[in-house]
């Protein structure tokens, strides 16, 4: 059944063209539009959303994904901010254990003729690219998945093309919703209706003893080399305009920060390292074979996990100039070839005692047409539709989707670097500055709000402070986590989709988050969020940022409000939002990992299947 009547699309032409403009700049930016619209009442800490209008943008179900989000998109602050501590020129992007052959990956990017004319040719291929491309819109469902064959069943996007084509087409204004305004409503009340059944199905009772592993058995599939290790010692050629080796090292964290006058207040040492936000697949891999339950017999497993890199494949992928979409596809093919000939649940099972973790969006595998031009199938075939899947970013209406936090820099080692790191955080109950925002205006993207929130803070530069991210600044967390730590908010509007890395940045520094879309978070992370949005952040509307004073309500919050909202982040929010260093042994508390875990092994024991027949 259809639930949305009008879709307003922002895809490949203009995602393509500004692309193509934009690379000549260090950073890459692939600009979408805002998703939703909201009529909001920001009061005290407490967000009242009322009369949500699905602004048929970005996230429209199965055939609008987002713009694909920027690779530079971990925002990084530049100098000219007054007492914020400077980078060096090392800073770089990802890594696990590669070669030394890679080490001459750390050439300075800034530099030199020859980066100039690489970015030329870039520029100049998607230039190329955005004038050969067709629309990729248009009748998509003719390779949807057969999800009801799966048991999964998403809701259903229009099927009219001239709608999905017509990337002008204006949203309806609140007061002109009537059949519409009830469908998006019912989208809405879907989406809700998901994450409720996210957080049920995976909060049954887990034995926590390490000694007793009963229903708690993880079976890691040894791969081929060519799904993970082999995409590693690509890390020269991942992204054409950057290296990607100094980011795979240590296991995914990648370089260790040093820690000097200017950086002392990143502690405690051995702790901070300069993650890429597209590390996930390698942390979780690593974290997944120091398991205490895992086991090395399949016949014994409850859970399996499988270690594809597909967020590196697809990376790779997208920027190459000639790649077809069988191309594209070739490894995930091989993948689902590999594991009908493992002694596993694969071939005879549903698959619902599968999970794998995928350090990109959920978009960049949902290419719904053979002939587009971005992403890779795997999410959209039938028989990965009752996998578990991890991500940086859930689909929105796909019920085993499952969001997962951004890796950040910290990796604590020990349950010893968690207090010392929270303690550091409440040290100051003042902090010197009210509001803070690391990012890059948008000009060309429309519907973005960052040029005037940008704008807003630069009228306010006694309250509010800005960090423009545009030279890689935010690789490392020197300047986001010395901004972040200095700040009592932190806007967070969307970027080249809904979800930041840098929500995890500001909490991980106890900076209340400042959302502007639900779909930033509230609908994201089930099981590592709260479902009470207003205990640990403010949701303004992002419609009425032109017309409201961003930094005067935020001034409205009392001090007693913003300290009980740090505390409560810092305690309850922080540990779970980190992942631990591989090797690592907490005993007070769950990490990130450790809470993905416990609930995909409550989930696969549950079997709960979720029916949406109600909203139908």
């Amino acid at each position: 059944m259809v639930i949305l009547r009008r879709m307003r699309t922002l895809l490949f032409p203009p995602f393509l063209a500004l692309l193509a403009i934009i690379f000549w700049s260090a950073s890459l930016q692939i600009p979408s539009a805002s998703v939703l619209d909201f009529e909001c009442l920001v009061c005290h800490g407490v967000n009242v959303v009322k009369n949500p209008l699905w602004q048929l943008g970005a996230l429209s179900l199965e055939r609008d994904p987002p713009k694909q989000r920027s690779e530079s998109e971990i925002v990084v602050a530049s100098d000219s901010v007054t007492g914020l501590p400077s980078l060096d020129d090392q800073d770089r992007v990802f890594q696990l254990e590669i070669p030394s052959t890679s080490a001459t990956a750390s050439a300075d990017l800034e530099g030199g003729e020859d980066e100039i004319d690489k970015q030329k040719e870039i520029g100049e291929f998607f230039q190329e690219l955005q004038r050969n491309s067709s629309s990729t819109i248009a009748d998509r469902n003719s390779t949807l998945e057969d999800s009801s064959q799966a048991g999964e069943r998403p809701l259903q996007p229009p099927n009219d093309p001239s709608i999905a084509r017509n990337a002008s087409i204006n949203p309806p204004s609140i007061s002109s919703l009537t059949a519409d305004g009830q469908e998006e409503k019912r989208a809405i009340q879907e989406v809700e209706r998901l994450m409720q059944f996210l957080r049920r199905s995976g909060s049954g009772q887990v034995k926590k003893s390490p000694q007793d592993c009963q229903g708690r058995n993880v079976y890691v599939y040894d791969l081929p080399p060519k799904f993970n290790a082999d995409l590693l010692k690509q890390c020269e050629t991942l992204l054409p305009w950057m290296s990607m080796c100094d980011f795979v090292r240590n296991s995914g964290m990648g370089l260790p920060v040093s820690i000097d006058a200017a950086r002392d207040f990143l502690t405690p040492r051995g702790s901070w390292f300069k993650t890429h936000q597209y590390a996930l697949e390698m942390i979780f891999h690593a974290r997944i074979l120091d398991y205490s339950c895992r086991v090395l017999d399949p016949s014994l497993a409850d859970v399996f996990y499988v270690p594809y890199y597909a967020g590196l494949d697809v990376m790779r992928s997208n920027f190459m100039p000639n790649v077809s979409s069988a191309q594209r596809d070739v490894l995930g093919d091989e993948l689902m070839t590999w594991l009908t000939k493992q002694p596993s649940t694969w071939k005879t099972g549903d698959r619902r005692d599968h999970v794998i973790a995928l350090g990109k969006i959920s978009w960049d595998f949902r290419r719904m047409t053979s002939d587009a031009r971005w992403g890779s199938n795997l999410l959209a075939r039938a028989d990965m539709a009752n996998v578990t899947k991890l991500l940086i970013e859930r689909h929105p209406w796909h019920p085993n989707d499952v969001g997962v936090p951004h890796p950040t820099f910290f990796h604590p080692g020990s349950d010893a670097d968690i207090t010392t790191w929270q303690a550091r955080v409440l040290r100051d109950d003042v902090r010197p500055s009210l509001v803070a925002f690391a990012g890059q205006p948008r000009p060309g993207q429309a519907g973005s709000i960052r040029g005037e929130l940008i704008r807003q803070c630069t009228a306010r530069s006694d309250l509010c402070r800005s960090l423009d991210c545009g030279s890689r600044a935010c690789f490392g967390p020197e300047a986001t986590l010395g901004l972040f730590l200095a700040s009592d908010f932190c806007l967070q509007p969307v970027g080249d989709s809904p979800t930041r890395r840098s929500v995890f940045d500001s909490l991980l520094a106890g900076c209340i988050p400042v959302f502007f879309d639900p779909f930033t978070a509230y609908y994201q992370y089930p099981w590592h969020l709260p479902s009470n949005g207003s205990a640990y952040s403010v949701m303004i509307a992002a419609d009425s940022v032109t017309d409201v004073d961003i930094v005067g309500e935020l001034q409205k919050i009392p001090f007693a409000r913003r300290k009980e909202m740090r505390h409560f982040i810092v305690h309850e929010i922080l540990p779970g939002i980190v992942y631990a260093q591989p090797g690592s042994k907490l005993e007070k508390f769950e990490d990130a990992f450790d809470v993905a875990m416990k609930n995909v092994i409550a989930r696969v024991a549950s079997r709960e299947i979720y029916d949406s027949s109600e909203l139908r």
